[in-house]
């Protein structure tokens, strides 16, 4: 498989400024013919888009790499074993035009989530102010209380009917109640 500058590193690393990637091949990486040149070909594909690029291998395979074609590339080596890691081969700077530069599959993913994002926030702000409005009409409604039809508001006083009328115990009862008002007032 020859990789594509769309692989992702092994490790990357940046200072705001400078990308640095590293390719690293393992022991265990080499149960194919040609996985080491597979790996440095992948390592070599990143300069497209990072800054530098470094192959990392274990010292016993450092042997194998022809460091003179590595520098001609641009690519720099870096071996490790169990007690130390080491830079053998520092890598070129690479200056790449950030104009020009592709935007990676994942940068363009980001952009468009951030977009969807961007869309549903505003649906739901639309969405709520409809509500607040929604339910500001009912409270006004609510504050403000129907007429009261004529028939259910105060009437004219009805005649008595005649056997109350002229009566001596009606002044009497009506003044009852407001006797006991006074007295404990």
């Amino acid at each position: 498989m020859l990789a594509g500058a769309e692989e992702k590193p092994d490790l990357g690393f940046t200072d705001g400024r400078t990308t640095t990637y590293l390719k690293i091949f393992e022991k265990d990486d080499l149960g194919e013919r040609n996985s080491l040149l597979q790996v440095a070909l992948s390592a070599m594909s990143y300069l497209q888009v990072a800054n530098r690029a470094y192959l990392v291998l274990p010292k016993v395979h450092a042997a194998i790499m022809d460091a003179a074609i590595l520098r001609e590339r641009g690519l720099g080596l870096i071996v490790y074993d169990s007690k130390e890691v080491e830079e053998v081969l520092p890598a070129s700077l690479f200056e790449h035009d950030a104009k020009n530069a592709k935007p990676s599959a994942d940068l363009e993913r980001l952009k468009s989530r951030i977009s969807a994002l961007e869309r549903t926030v505003e649906t739901l702000a639309s969405e709520l102010s409809r509500v607040k409005s929604t339910k500001l009409e009912q409270l006004e409604a609510r504050r403000t209380y129907p007429e009261v039809p004529a028939s259910i508001g105060p009437q004219k006083p009805q005649p008595l009917p005649s056997f109350l009328q002229d009566n001596p115990w009606l002044d009497i009862l009506s003044k009852r109640g407001r006797e006991s008002d006074q007295i404990a007032g």
